[in-house]
C-alpha cells in the first residue's frame, strides 16, 4: 500500500502543477490549445486519482481503510 500512497501523491502533485499551468495560460490568453489540453489533463488526473484511491482502498470483496 506504500506504493499506492506514493503514486497518489505523485498524481496529486501533477494535478497541482497542471492547475498552476492552466492559470498561467489563462493569463496569457493566446494559448487556446494549451488551455484546452491542460483542462482535459486536470479532468483526467482527477478521475485517475479517484479511481486509484477507490480501487486500492475500497476495491474487492472487503473494504480496506487507510
Amino acid at each position: 500500500m506504500r506504493e499506492v500512497s506514493e503514486t497518489l501523491m505523485n498524481v496529486e502533485q501533477a494535478l497541482k502543477r497542471s492547475k498552476r499551468a492552466h492559470k498561467a495560460v489563462l493569463v496569457i490568453g493566446t494559448e487556446r490549445n494549451a488551455e484546452i489540453a491542460l483542462a482535459r489533463c486536470m479532468e483526467q488526473l482527477e478521475a485517475t486519482r479517484k479511481d486509484l484511491f477507490q480501487s486500492a482502498y475500497f476495491g474487492g470483496d472487503q473494504q480496506r481503510l487507510m
